[in-house]
């Protein structure tokens, strides 16, 4: 099972440095807008570059996306090999209408 957070949740969280942050949307997306400081592996790409992420393996990884559906993929991925992952529901349009461009 899949941990959810909230965006005011994760936005409490997001400069705890036992947090990483995944942004798992196209590069076209995050050129759009990103939460500062996330880290980005696309979601089609994630499972070819999870070694990139082992030097992460014992902090909490939240994916997030546009909504949260690919997000609740790549948290499932991560979960399946072995990292502590989460899932930010509503994604970055939830984030946004919330925060903005914080």
């Amino acid at each position: 099972m899949i941990k959810n957070y909230s965006v005011e949740e994760v936005s409490q969280v997001q400069n705890n440095t036992n947090i990483i942050l995944l942004d798992v949307r196209t590069i076209q997306e995050r050129n759009e807008f990103h939460i500062e400081n996330s880290l980005h592996i696309p979601l089609n790409e994630l499972e070819l570059r999870i070694l990139e992420l082992e030097k992460h393996k014992e902090k909490e990884i939240i994916c997030y996306c546009r909504s949260g559906s690919r997000s609740l993929v790549a948290a499932s991925i991560l979960s399946m090999k072995k990292f502590v992952s989460a899932n930010m529901k509503g994604g970055i349009v939830e984030w946004y209408s919330k925060f903005g461009n914080k």
